[in-house]
């Protein structure tokens, strides 16, 4: 068969899998015109909270939590810091048997 004449029924199949009936699409679109999905509200007020400029980072805006978890991972950074420290010195200085 010639690979020409197989091109165009696959461009058909992939048009009528591609493009959205839109009829259908219409429906849905007049259904739900002027309503606002509840859920929708409540990330609109985060989203508020979040874009307050009041000097706070970003990632500490969420309150105690945020807190305690940035000061966990500062904790975690500096233990590690001060264990490879250790481990340099423990390697660069071995102990004499």
């Amino acid at each position: 068969m010639n690979p020409s004449r197989m091109v165009v029924p696959c461009m058909k199949l992939s048009k009528s899998l591609v493009v959205p009936n839109s009829g259908v699409m219409a429906r849905f679109a007049s259904k739900t015109q002027g309503q606002v999905h509840p859920g929708y509200e409540k990330i609109k007020e985060k989203y508020k909270h979040f874009q307050i400029d009041d000097g706070v980072p970003i990632h500490l805006k969420g309150g105690a939590f945020d807190r305690a978890l940035y000061y966990a991972t500062l904790v975690g950074c500096g233990v590690g810091t001060i264990m490879c420290f250790q481990y340099y010195y423990s390697a660069a200085f071995p102990k004499k048997c």
